[in-house]
């Protein structure tokens, strides 16, 4: 089960729900997408490059990269399976994205399955990011840690690791200790690390993967324009390998010209487009903790996990996610419940940052139906 599915959730007057169970980007791409849709239209009536070198360098560019070991997907999930696909055994770190998993049970891999300690932030966790969020009672704010011990153990019998940064549902991200501790294991180990930075251009003064790029070791740094730029119906994603052998081991399975006119022209405009970046990670982070103070607010929420993300994983106290869901998509609202999760259960989830009206509408509902 995926967020977005609209079409299996309709409204009963059979009018368009607010869709609060995708995580893609409310205000659209940017301008430019729609100015060049007719020299996109134009490239349309001949095939791409087949090697894709100039979305490549711009690939390169946008990213900092001195290398060009870059590979390109019908969507970050073709490039997330293929990663996959090449390893011995995984470990997954629980909540996930479900894909990971889906994968491993396409080609037959060794799963190994670690998970998220339930923290609250009082607590004070260790391995994943600390924000400073102004709230008044934090007594209810949580945010996922992972558990230490069992996360060694398994990645040292494991291949392989893949990581979510931000991770989804919940966006919780690793800090720059950890993550050059995960980088050390790696490289000491013989290790493979795969990282889905999907929804990594939400986040505020974060430090990428890419930054290890350049290090002797096996490592896969997934992106995409799907989330941010609020292009999902236009499938692209990229990875970006630490060396050429890993590239070319993803692209023997991949079919010639696999990145079609639209897509190709529609990345471009968007990586060039730095003002739009800027606007768009500082509307959503204001919006973002908006959301959580308000959501704190409300008194039959238990939980409200802190994001990096442009979502908002909560746990329900007495009615179950799928009532709610249900409550919800009568008032035109669709949110995502997250009971299919593993780690997670009936009580979990999660909500999309929107705009403003939007989320009054959705805060509004819900207390309505929670009292």
């Amino acid at each position: 089960m995926h967020g977005g599915d609209i079409y299996s959730n309709e409204h009963p007057s059979g009018r368009n729900l607010i869709d609060f169970s995708s995580n893609s980007n409310p205000y659209g791409p940017p301008k430019g997408v729609k100015a060049n849709l007719a020299m996109a239209l134009e490239h349309a009536n001949k095939y791409p490059d087949i090697q894709y070198r100039l979305l490549k360098k711009e690939i390169q560019k946008h990213n900092n990269l001195k290398k060009k070991n870059i590979v390109l997907g019908n969507g970050a999930g073709e490039i997330l399976d293929l990663a996959i696909r090449r390893v011995e055994s995984l470990l997954i770190l629980n909540p996930a994205y479900s894909e990971y998993e889906e994968s491993t049970n396409r080609y037959d891999i060794e799963l190994f399955h670690s998970k998220y300690k339930h923290c609250n932030v009082a607590s004070g966790p260790s391995f994943c990011q600390i924000y400073d969020v102004n709230v008044e009672d934090n007594r209810k704010l949580y945010q996922l840690e992972v558990d230490e011990e069992e996360f060694w153990s398994k990645f040292d019998i494991a291949d392989a690791v893949v990581l979510a940064h931000p991770n989804n549902p919940d966006g919780s991200t690793f800090p720059v200790d950890k993550m050059q501790e995960i980088i050390n294991f790696t490289k000491e180990n013989k290790k493979k690390l795969i990282i889905d930075e999907t929804f990594f251009d939400y986040t505020h003064g974060q430090m990428s993967f890419t930054s290890f790029l350049e290090e002797d070791i096996d490592l896969i740094v997934i992106k995409a324009i799907t989330k941010f730029y609020g292009l999902p119906g236009i499938r692209f994603g990229y990875g970006l390998c630490s060396n050429e052998s890993i590239a070319e081991e993803i692209a023997k399975y991949q079919r010639p010209w696999n990145i079609n006119a639209f897509a190709e022209n529609f990345a471009i405009v968007c990586f060039a487009d730095k003002d739009y970046s800027k606007s768009m990670n500082s509307i959503n982070k204001e919006e973002r903790e908006w959301m959580t103070d308000e959501l704190i607010k409300i008194k039959e929420i238990k939980r409200v996990y802190i994001s990096q993300g442009n979502y908002i994983l909560l746990m329900l106290q007495k009615i179950k996610a799928e009532e709610l869901k249900r409550q919800l998509i009568g008032k035109g609202i669709l949110i995502r419940n997250c009971d299919n999760y593993k780690n997670l259960g009936e009580y979990h989830m999660r909500v999309a940052v929107k705009k403003r009206e939007d989320n009054i509408k959705l805060l509004t509902e819900m207390k309505n139906i929670l009292g």
